[in-house]
């Protein structure tokens, strides 16, 4: 049998982690985290094959987790795409400017999510 990729869905919205888990879960192993913080904790202790991290969060907005997740020598290696309802230039540039590889905007579409997955994993 072979192993399934990890993901990490980081999203301060229950029903974000949820829809990406219906999306997702048949193809991967998924873990979530509700916060910044958390997912710093999972990364560092399962570092998954990818995260997909929402931008806008209380406290530790994706900004703050990726910069984070690539200060430190285990978790500087995973990708992470970044989701977020900011859908300009502005927007993508910042996210790849703090280390994301990708940028995908709310509402997701079910097919350019898993083709940007796939791509990178």
């Amino acid at each position: 049998m072979v192993d399934k990729n990890r993901i990490l869905i980081v999203d301060d919205v229950k029903g974000n982690i949820d829809l990406l888990k219906s999306v997702l879960e048949s193809q991967f192993r998924l873990q979530a985290a509700l916060n910044g913080i958390e997912a710093l904790k999972i990364a560092n202790l399962t570092q998954p094959d990818m995260i997909l991290l929402d931008v806008n969060m209380p406290g530790m907005d994706g900004y703050d987790v990726t910069d984070e997740l690539r200060k430190s020598n285990q978790t500087k290696g995973i990708p992470i795409i970044m989701i977020t309802a900011n859908n300009d230039t502005e927007d993508e540039l910042e996210c790849l400017k703090h280390g994301a590889i990708d940028f995908i905007s709310k509402p997701i579409n079910r097919e350019l999510l898993l083709l940007k997955i796939a791509k990178y994993i």
